[in-house]
């Protein structure tokens, strides 16, 4: 798995958390809603980056506490509201894995 270094520093995101956590299922779902959301609001949906953030590790977190948020990075004058939610991300750089393939169904 390639893995690259990014600053992602001042990026504003919009995320949706997975009802189910780390089940693909929910997560295939919540992505789902999330481009729809942006195809609904006009933006580009092959231009944006998107981060699937795994907040915890399942082999110490039980399965049903684990959350996962899908997000793609969008410009200020972007409008969200629920259950759609933003956030700033103010740390530096981050260690991200690059998946080149996640079909979305």
């Amino acid at each position: 798995m390639k893995v690259i270094v990014k600053n992602m520093q001042g990026k504003r995101i919009v995320y949706l958390t997975s009802e189910d956590g780390y089940k693909m299922d929910s997560i295939y779902g919540t992505w789902d809603k999330l481009l729809h959301w942006v195809e609904f609001n006009g933006l580009d949906v092959k231009m944006n980056e998107r981060l699937g953030i795994c907040h915890d590790n399942p082999s110490i977190t039980p399965e049903e506490k684990c959350r996962y948020d899908a997000t793609i990075v969008v410009s200020p004058d972007v409008d969200v509201s629920p259950p759609y939610q933003q956030r700033l991300y103010l740390w530096g750089n981050m260690l991200l894995p690059i998946i080149k393939t996640m079909q979305i169904r």
